[in-house]
């Protein structure tokens, strides 16, 4: 509602009324419209709207010479108090209240029915051309008492105060499209007289405001925007936090990261889209952009075009717009979107409502920013979970850092060091990012891959995700053609983390040269699709700081001593029975495990035998090296004469097994039977009893 007012200097005759209409000027179409207040202006926004003539003539509005916009109509005259012409009824200009010049006295209608008006005094009915007022009309004295509507549907009123008469009124101005506005007035008195003036002035009842936001950045690099892409932003909620579209501001400052509850803000990665929702204003709209690290407080302006309009709720795409390689690269800043609606009359970019939204991003657009790939270290949560391949002791071993505390390996390297002691097939994992897309992740093994370089475990394409080992088939025949498989446990790219990767290789120990071997560096490197490589690190990684760094040492172990014989149990000590002489690999003795060697004759496989040390570094004897055969993971031997009891120790490239010094309370060294209570101290240390057929025993 719009209330105006003023006051009239009228000594004379007293005020009379005042006649108050709405006019713009729609100077691209050189014409000129007048609004009726009563009535809703539609979504044409003209549906309340009449033309103004420049000259006068029949069934025209033009202004007349008391600068009244009136309809010329020639009407019948029935009787000395009513006019009447077809169409009357259905013309919203005129009803009751409004005023008609009829033999150049102007006459207030009373009342309407169908298309016969009556008016308030008498005029020869000779008198057929009538001048029907386009205008609001204050003609309610109050008395004082304020406003109050006469039954025009508009409250007004007038007073007199001294030599001053004071009148004022109020519209409904949401029946004015919002733009530039001249309020014209014409006062008249009691005498006939008239005063005209008017006001020039702007209706802002429906301003653009910005209620939501929808930005989405292409994060997995394939040239679109995907679903899981988008991101919605809302400037108004309620106590709930539901969204509440149906208000919005005129400037929002958005926090990316506050909205997201997120540790960083919301990251441009790779061109954006940009989806404004609207409140208000008058479609088209137009949109300019820059970015800063302050804020705006005021609308930018700009020359609009086509490329820059857009509606309610449609999406636009920054790409090279966003400059990339700039100086906000890698930083936290404003994208500032300063929007204009198409208000009536007023120049969008400059003078028609606005909106501004300020949204706080990061951006990554120019990728400087390396990967980072860590190794997790071994583990061992049970037999079912840990880092032996199918989580199975049947296909390795591992000595887990922690269980090395037992003072008996205090040396900075060797196998005597602290570093994870390897045997088998293992399962090495860790987690790759990047801040945009990776490309491949490689590992370079000394003495496992070629010529010790790194070789590539895994190339992501875009649109086709990784080549890697996929299937439990594609692992198999991977660990057999190439000693190593390599899996993508979980491929995720979102946006406040970008690209992660967890990842697990199976490494055949055993496919190291010379089957074993200490102080293996392990190194792992990852690239992104901008060629970005990760650092190499010298670290070994921990579970509390993680590096892609990680020293090993392969050793040779044994998993069982046993005889191909009758009697094979080991006794209640875990000690383990042999029998002397035997010759034959039907009759003869066993030792299994993994990294055994290959080869007795090239020396690879160069001492195994018995020792009366648990460490095994000098043996007391040596077993035959007459019918022995060395597969990997089996030995076949026979036990020569004077061999006494003591601990199986086998060297291979020179490196012992740790079956006899490895800490006995970890549960993967423990090989108790369970509910078999004479199996409780069966660990793994190989222990051998040496018998030989002829021995007798006394009672």
């Amino acid at each position: 509602i719009f209330t105006i007012a003023s006051s009239v200097e009228e000594a004379g005759s007293g005020f009379k009324n005042a006649a108050v209409y709405f006019e713009r000027s729609y100077k691209n179409e050189g014409k000129r419209r007048i609004f009726n207040v009563r009535k809703e202006y539609g979504d044409s926004r003209r549906e309340n709207a009449t033309e103004i003539s420049s000259s006068k003539q029949e069934n025209s509005v033009y202004k007349n010479e008391e600068n009244l916009p009136v309809l010329l109509k020639t009407v019948v005259r029935d009787s000395v108090t009513t006019l009447s012409y077809a169409g009357l009824s259905s013309n919203h200009n005129i009803f009751k209240g409004s005023i008609v010049k009829l033999g150049g006295v102007y006459y207030k209608i009373i009342n309407i029915e169908g298309n016969t008006a009556t008016i308030d005094g008498n005029c020869d009915t000779s008198q057929t051309s009538a001048e029907f007022v386009y205008a609001m009309i204050v003609d309610n004295n109050d008395n004082g008492s304020g406003l109050s509507d006469d039954g025009d549907l508009m409250a007004e009123s007038y007073s007199k105060a001294g030599s001053k008469w004071i009148w004022d009124c109020s519209v409904n101005s949401q029946n004015i499209p919002d733009g530039p506005i001249e309020i014209h007035v014409v006062v008249f008195d009691k005498a006939g007289n008239f005063k005209a003036g008017k006001v020039e002035t702007r209706v802002t009842n429906n301003p653009v405001r910005i209620t939501s936001v929808k930005l989405a950045t292409d994060l997995n690099g394939n040239g679109s925007f995907d679903s899981s892409e988008y991101q919605d932003f809302y400037a108004i909620k309620n106590q709930e936090g539901i969204a509440d579209t149906s208000k919005g501001v005129d400037i929002w400052n958005l926090s990316t990261q506050d909205e997201l509850n997120s540790s960083k803000n919301w990251t441009v990665r790779e061109r954006l889209s940009v989806t404004p929702e609207f409140v208000g204003g008058t479609s088209p709209f137009y949109w300019n952009f820059s970015k800063g690290s302050e804020r705006l407080s005021q609308p930018e302006q700009f020359t609009t075009s086509d490329s820059v309009k857009i509606s309610n709720k449609q999406e636009f795409i920054l790409d090279d717009t966003l400059h990339p390689g700039d100086e906000y690269e890698g930083k936290d800043l404003y994208y500032r979107f300063s929007f204009y609606d198409s208000t009536e009359e007023l120049e969008s970019g400059k003078d028609t409502s606005w909106t501004v939204l300020n949204a706080k991003v990061k951006q990554e657009l120019t990728d400087t920013v390396s990967p980072s790939i860590v190794v997790n270290p071994f583990y061992w949560e049970s037999s079912s979970d840990n880092s032996l391949y199918k989580n199975s002791k049947e296909n390795g071993h591992i000595e887990l850092e922690k269980h090395l505390e037992n003072g008996k390996f205090t040396e900075s390297s060797g196998i005597y060091d602290k570093d994870p002691k390897l045997s088998g097939k293992v399962k090495i994992q860790g987690t790759v990012n990047d801040n945009k897309i990776l490309k491949d992740i490689r590992v370079k093994i000394p003495g496992f891959t070629a010529s010790d370089n790194y070789i590539s475990l895994a190339q992501y394409t875009t649109g086709s995700g990784w080549a890697c080992d996929k299937t439990e088939s594609d692992v198999e025949s991977s660990l057999n053609s190439k000693g190593f498989a390599f899996t993508v446990d979980s491929d995720e790219i979102t946006q406040e983390n970008g690209h992660t990767v967890t990842w697990t290789l199976i490494w055949d120990t055993s496919k190291i040269s010379g089957v074993a071997k200490a102080d293996v560096e392990i190194n792992f490197k990852a690239t992104d699709q901008s060629s970005n490589p990760s650092d190499e690190r010298t670290i070994q990684t921990t579970e509390n700081a993680k590096t892609s760094y990680y020293k090993v040492d392969v050793v040779p172990y044994i998993t069982s001593v046993s005889r191909n014989e009758y009697n094979n149990n080991r006794a209640r000590s875990g000690a383990i029975p042999l029998l002397r002489d035997n010759t034959t690999s039907e009759t003869g003795n066993f030792i299994t495990g993994f990294n055994l060697g290959t080869s007795i004759a090239s020396n690879q496989t160069e001492l195994f035998g018995v020792s009366d040390s648990a460490k095994g570094e000098t043996l007391t004897i040596n077993f035959s090296n007459t019918n022995v055969s060395v597969s990997n993971s089996k030995i076949t031997f026979r036990v020569r004469s004077g061999t006494k009891d003591g601990y199986v120790s086998i060297k291979v490239s020179g490196i012992l097994n740790l079956n006899n010094i490895n800490d006995n309370s970890a549960e993967y060294n423990k090989e108790n039977i369970e509910n078999q209570w004479f199996t409780n101290e069966w660990t793994d240390d190989r222990f051998v009893r040496i018998w030989q057929d002829k021995d007798t025993f006394g009672n």
